[in-house]
């Protein structure tokens, strides 16, 4: 890939209600926390913070693909490993009367599995990302 290339890439606009921060707890099967924080850039490009318990913590970084309508949302990580693999591709679910919120995202894996819980994630705002940023009069 050339630079020109590579800056066309990096100048995608996702088309996404989706795009933003996001956050979300889960419990396993243990009873150990698992804490999420899901950055989903409109340029297409995410990061993934997996903090569990007790001191655990794995970044992840990649591209992110979800267009508006489409019932599932594809990571698609920069170093993929195994988990990874198997944990890139989510349904996107929704939650009765709240279907038309910006405010939660409810992402299942898709996949089967024995404990295979929906994560309900909600709307963070972060001060310095791109949508806090005002524009220069």
């Amino acid at each position: 890939m050339n630079a020109g290339e590579r800056s066309k890439e990096t100048q995608m606009l996702v088309d996404s209600p989706y795009c933003g921060d996001w956050m979300a707890s889960a419990y396993g099967s243990a009873g150990k926390r698992c804490d999420y924080h899901l950055f989903l850039n409109i340029d297409g490009t995410y990061e993934r913070k997996v903090r569990q318990e007790p001191d655990s913590e794995v970044v992840d970084r990649g591209r992110w693909y979800h267009e508006e309508g489409d019932e599932t949302l594809r990571l698609e990580s920069e170093s993929p490993s195994d988990v990874d693999r198997i944990s890139s591709t989510w349904w996107v679910l929704s939650v009765k009367t709240c279907e038309d919120s910006n405010c939660l995202m409810v992402l299942r894996w898709a996949a089967l599995a024995s404990r295979n819980l929906p994560i309900l994630f909600y709307r963070v705002h972060l001060a310095g990302r791109w949508y806090s940023e005002r524009p220069a009069d």
